[in-house]
Order: structure tokens, then sequence, then C-alpha cells
């Protein structure tokens, strides 16, 4: 039985890029992974390799009267595709999600 272990990616690169101003914000991420290999504590069932991947993320928050209300808009994994960070964690899809938040 050879003997495994988690192998990193050689490559891991981000990019980040955002902007603010008083009234809004905004941000957009990149973030490249190459493939990795990840051994477990039991048996060669649990060992297993992951994908490389491209994901974009990206967030826009407004603000209005007078600071008090604010609308939240932010996206992960904008291209959709079929992410695994680890062998055994959740595959990672297109998240989109929408925020209203009131200041009293």
């Amino acid at each position: 039985m050879p003997f495994n272990i988690n192998q990193a990616p050689e490559n891991s690169l981000s990019f980040s890029l955002s902007k603010a101003t008083p009234r809004w914000s905004g941000s957009f991420a990149l973030n490249y992974r190459d493939p990795a290999f990840f051994t477990d504590v039991l048996d060669q069932r649990f060992y297993g390799p992951t994908s490389a991947y491209l994901m974009v993320n990206s967030s826009f928050h407004v603000r209005f009267l007078k600071e008090r209300l604010e609308l939240r808009l932010s996206g992960t994994n904008l291209l959709n595709e079929k992410i695994k960070q680890h062998v055994f964690g959740d595959e990672i899809r297109r998240k989109l999600s929408a925020e209203l938040r009131y200041k009293f």
C-alpha cells in the first residue's frame, strides 16, 4: 500500500479590487487554485483529489436616507463552476444574496 500525504496546490492566486465612498462600496475578487490531493486520518476511501478552479465573487452596498437604510447585493462563484475546496467539502455553486438593513 503506497503512503499518501496531502499535496497542497502548487499555485494559489487571489486578486481583489474594492472601492468605497460615503454613499456606496463595491468589491470584485478572483481566486484561482491548482489541483490538490487530500488524505484523511481514516483509510484510502477517504483520500482524493480536488480540481483546479477559478472563483469570481462580487458585492455592492449602497446607503440611503442619511445612511439609515442600506442595500447589500453579493454574489459568490458567479461563473457557477462546480467547486470543491476540499475533497470531502461541500460543492460551492453560484450564490446570490440581497440584504436590506435599517438603523433605528
